[in-house]
């Protein structure tokens, strides 16, 4: 998991959340590590909470970000 999220969370920083911040919406699609480690990110999660988590396949999982880019809410559709 620590190789994935040392290339995902760059990922993030450069390509996605200046999109966020421009108040676009995102879709992203990746494979189930890339995901994990991502949701790691996004929700504070340490190793063994993400080691638990089952996230859904083809299923939209929705995330809400305050203006300062701090996560407000999740849902799936």
């Amino acid at each position: 998991m620590k190789d994935t999220l040392d290339r995902v969370v760059p990922f993030y920083q450069k390509e996605i959340l200046p999109v966020l911040k421009q108040g676009k919406t995102i879709l992203i699609v990746a494979h189930g590590n890339s995901l994990r480690a991502l949701t790691m990110y996004l929700e504070n999660l340490n190793e063994q909470e993400v080691s638990m988590l089952n996230i859904a396949t083809g299923i939209p999982h929705v995330y809400d970000f305050s203006v300062d880019m701090h996560l407000t809410g999740k849902v799936y559709l």
